[in-house]
């Protein structure tokens, strides 16, 4: 949605619609806050995640991984059944950042199996403090020290492709010179919406996948020039999640509700027409 209305989009996929710059998906893709601004060209930003919550991330991803290596393949279910301390969109960027890959195979009896480099890498480590150090130090994260990148022509790609591509890259971890980021900013030399008088920014947060607090998203209710909106699907609105969030911030005396959020309901193509009534 943000991407439609900034303009956004390039190609067309098999289902005849544009792709968006920005990275989407049903879940589980955007690893930070990510900012789209105007600015002096076609560029991303990052601030980078500080050191010592890179580190205790990757404890929590190790511990997690020495808990679950204890075959050596895993049959193939189709989900991820497994619990961990950490989301997914942050294991994913660990793995990528320090080439840890999974990778399925079919076995001779037919069985899909998931073959997995962490858990290999954990049994030949016996505890989570040796287990943390190794993949920080496959992280390399000494080299990543890049905060900034900008388009250029010698790239020979369009602009938007350009920045598809690298965002994808920054936000999944597997761009040689970022770190995992805190926030990522999307630069582009255009108007986001047409209004001569008006700085717009666009703010992609984090989905919302529990009803844990979530003190980002609390934190724009309370701003006087945000316009919060929060996204349901057709057959579960208004989502608990999104309920939630605004029960709290009532609560916490926050003003403007009425005013600044909105709850944006998106049914798929014929779901709302093929709820059965009452006749």
């Amino acid at each position: 949605a943000i991407c439609r209305i900034a303009g956004l989009e390039v190609g067309v996929s098999d289902a005849g619609r544009p792709h968006p710059v920005l990275e989407a998906g049903a879940g589980g893709v955007t690893i930070c806050e990510v900012h789209v601004r105007k600015g002096p060209g076609f560029g991303i930003l990052i601030e980078a995640r500080r050191e010592e919550e890179i580190r205790a991330d990757v404890m929590d991803f190790a511990e997690y991984i020495l808990g679950a290596a204890t075959a050596p393949t895993d049959v193939d279910t189709g989900g991820d059944s497994e619990s961990q301390g950490i989301s997914k969109e942050i294991e994913r960027a660990i793995r990528n950042l320090a080439q840890l890959r999974v990778r399925r195979e079919r076995t001779a009896d037919g069985k899909l199996v998931r073959q997995d480099d962490a858990k290999e890498l954990a049994r030949r480590h016996s505890s989570v403090r040796e287990l943390t150090v190794e993949i920080l130090s496959r992280m390399e994260l000494h080299r990543r020290d890049r905060r900034d990148i900008w388009y250029d022509q010698t790239v020979g790609k369009p602009q938007l492709q350009w920045l598809k591509e690298t965002f994808e890259k920054i936000n999944n971890g597997r761009h040689e010179d970022f770190t995992l980021p805190n926030r990522i900013e999307v630069v582009v030399p255009h108007r986001l919406i047409d209004a001569d008088d008006l700085e717009i920014r666009f703010i992609d947060t984090r989905g919302i996948d529990r009803t844990a607090t979530r003190a980002d998203i609390e934190a724009h209710l309370d701003e006087s020039h945000t316009l919060t909106v929060l996204c349901s699907g057709f057959n579960n609105a208004p989502a608990a999640e999104a309920r939630l969030l605004l029960e709290r911030a009532r609560e916490a005396g926050v003003r403007g509700l009425l005013e600044r959020a909105a709850l944006l309901v998106f049914p798929r193509p014929s779901e709302a027409l093929a709820v059965k009534d009452e006749s």
